[in-house]
């Protein structure tokens, strides 16, 4: 199958995709907007150099969204760590207060 001459023909190649998409796990989008060129562009690519094409929730794993970061994530469960270590003692002296009782 002949396919049709592009720019980026010798800039997207089945090593580049294997190395951004696949083992740096970009997404179409970032690989796009970093050559300047249309999403589909690198779509097809994929497909032609049979290159798995990640689902929804294939992306999403090990990413985070909005304004989270690694630092807010982990104050949360240090915070949620903490909140558990306090029930636990409030709830064990709970329960010694009614035996006095």
């Amino acid at each position: 199958m002949q396919y049709f001459k592009s720019k980026f023909n010798d800039i997207v190649t089945k090593n580049f995709l294997l190395l951004e998409y696949v083992k740096n796990k970009k997404s179409v989008c970032e690989i796009a907007k970093s050559l300047s060129c249309n999403p589909d562009v690198i779509i097809l690519r994929l497909l032609r150099f049979k290159i798995h094409i990640r689902n929804k929730s294939e992306a999403k794993m090990g990413k985070i969204f909005g304004p989270q970061s690694k630092e807010h994530i982990t104050k949360r469960v240090e915070s949620n760590k903490k909140r558990k270590r306090l029930l636990k003692t409030l709830t064990s002296s709970f329960f010694i207060f009614q035996l006095h009782n």
